[in-house]
């Protein structure tokens, strides 16, 4: 029997409260998390609850970690700023929440393996192969990982966040401001689109995409089937192969009024600059209604800042006409906290760290989901979302503060597509 949410929120709260704590800017001995990750089943690390050595974990870990097995007699140190925490991840800037979970995962990952190691554990004969280029390499480097098991793995916080928690803002959230503000006309109406599928809408929109959809397509191509969504497919695939096309699309697309900040943590798009022949085909109906409206839509890709971006922006005086969560989301079995109100019921979303309940409000189907700040701390056969209980929160908390903030809504981004993307743009658009 598969596990429900209310079953596995508890067991993942310590992961989520340990993401907290280092988003706060104290360091984390995994030590006491070990059992929590046997017990969780993460996607990051599926593997930790077998009795057999996850030696394809451990060997990720520790090439994009080395030094691990070359520190000195004492703690394992694994840092937030590390580069090897975001060797994998989007190239395009990956928000603190994810750098944090992952960090906090790969800790584990040495910690656990380590000891599993040490108490005469052994991998498969498959793992050991698919992992190791010889039996003499796997061994040289399993034993070294069991001399760790009696060191205590430490995960220490962003040296930038530990160096700015005694200032009234982050570096980060007042270069965000600045820039938006920089690109904001104060006449204009704005939108605003909040979370990982953010991107998205702006791919949507780049012209630097529709130029080279045939291309991307053929990249991102799922076997014989094709549909509009090989095009992201094939740019995520390109991205993650150069990172420097980051760099190449941002400036090509800043000329043409779709900008975004070095970070990858926030855009501007301004629609009086963009033209149906450089939009997906699915949104060119919408760009003249975008036009006629002077809409400006602004994305904060990284939920943590959102809070003093809308509070810049609305000081200001900047219109703001919406703010809707697009949250990457794994549909998991339906769970009996969704509430029915004949009309759908509501969409609900679980803090993971808490367990406190957020009511999206209405959907069709509802769907109720574990919210997390890294989809790879998601517990297997449960649903779960990317962020959008803070998301949601911090709008609200924004909106205590100056009621001309419209409250948030939520559009779940399921199964890669751009669905939500697109619905988002249509909202913008009067009726």
């Amino acid at each position: 029997m598969s596990r429900t949410l209310i079953d596995a929120q508890p067991t993942i709260a310590p992961l989520a409260g340990a993401v907290t704590t280092l988003l706060q800017g104290h360091p984390v001995d995994v030590g006491d998390l070990l059992p929590v990750v046997r017990a969780a089943r993460t996607t990051a690390y599926a593997g930790a609850g077998a009795d057999t050595v996850d030696a394809v974990a451990l060997v990720d870990v520790l090439r994009r970690h080395p030094s691990l097995l070359t520190a000195a007699d004492g703690d394992l140190v694994i840092a937030v700023d590390d580069a090897g925490v975001v060797a994998g991840l989007d190239p395009r800037g990956v928000p603190a929440g994810h750098r944090a979970a992952r960090a906090l995962m790969d800790a584990c990952v040495v910690s656990l393996e380590a000891k599993k190691l040490a108490h005469g554990m052994t991998a498969t004969p498959s793992s050991l192969k698919a992992s190791f280029a010889s039996p003499d390499e796997a061994r040289t480097l399993l034993t070294a990982v069991a001399g760790l098991a009696s060191s205590s793995v430490l995960v220490q916080p962003s040296a930038s966040l530990s160096s700015l928690l005694s200032l009234s803002s982050s570096s980060l959230a007042a270069s965000l401001s600045a820039w938006t503000l920089g690109r904001v006309p104060s006449d204009r109406p704005l939108h605003l689109v909040v979370g990982g599928g953010a991107r998205r809408l702006l791919d949507v929109l780049a012209p630097s995409v529709r130029r080279l959809r045939v291309e991307l397509a053929l990249v991102g191509r799922r076997g014989a089937i094709v549909d509009d969504e090989d095009v992201y497919r094939g740019l995520r695939r390109l991205h993650a192969a150069n990172a420097n096309t980051v760099t190449e699309r941002r400036a090509k697309d800043a000329d043409e009024g779709l900008g975004e900040h070095d970070s990858g943590a926030a855009f501007v798009v301004d629609a009086l600059r963009l033209s149906e022949d450089t939009v997906d085909r699915r949104a060119r109906s919408l760009v003249q209604p975008l036009k006629r409206a002077r809409a400006i839509i602004v994305g904060v890709v990284d939920a943590a800042e959102l809070e003093a971006l809308l509070g810049a922006l609305v000081e200001d005086g900047r219109g703001i006409q919406s703010v809707q969560v697009l949250a990457p989301t794994v549909v998991g079995e339906p769970v009996a906290i969704a509430i029915d109100d004949g009309d759908g019921g509501d969409d609900v979303v679980v803090d993971a760290a808490t367990g406190h309940v957020w009511l999206a409000g209405t959907a069709t189907p509802a769907m109720t989901t574990l919210s997390l700040p890294w989809l790879g701390l998601l517990p297997a056969d449960v649903g779960g979302d990317d962020g959008a209980f803070a998301a949601l929160q911090a709008v609200a908390r924004a909106r205590l503060m100056d009621g001309r903030i419209p409250s948030g809504r939520l559009r779940r981004v399921i199964d890669d597509d751009s669905t939500a993307a697109l619905a988002a743009l249509a909202s913008m658009v009067a009726v």
